[in-house]
C-alpha cells in the first residue's frame, strides 16, 4: 500500500467536521467514495494521478473521520461537499 497522507479536517458552516486526504499538485480532481467507505479507498489510484492532478479525497459525511450530518440525504451530502470545496478554494 502506498504512503497514506494524514487526514486533514475543516468545520463546515453546520459546525460538523469534514475530513479529507490530498495528493499531488496541478489541476484539482475530487474523488468521491461509495457508501460505507472512506478516502483510504483511493490511496493507490490517487498516488498514480499525482503527476497530472492535485487529488482531493474527502471522507463523505458519516464516513471515515467526518462527522454525521443532520441531513444525510443526497442533497445534504452534496451541499457539504460543495461547502468543503469552497472552503478549500477548489473550483
Amino acid at each position: 500500500m502506498p504512503d497514506l497522507p494524514l487526514s486533514q479536517t475543516c468545520l463546515l458552516p453546520s459546525g460538523r467536521k469534514l475530513a479529507w486526504r490530498e495528493w499531488g499538485a496541478g489541476r484539482p480532481l475530487i474523488m468521491l467514495h461509495g457508501w460505507s467507505m472512506s478516502s483510504v479507498v483511493f490511496s493507490e489510484m490517487a498516488q498514480s494521478l499525482t503527476g497530472d492532478f492535485h487529488v482531493f479525497c474527502p471522507d463523505l459525511p458519516g464516513h471515515g473521520q467526518s462527522d454525521q450530518l443532520p441531513d444525510c440525504s443526497l442533497v445534504g451530502i452534496a451541499e457539504a461537499v460543495e461547502q468543503w470545496a469552497v472552503h478549500l478554494g477548489i473550483r
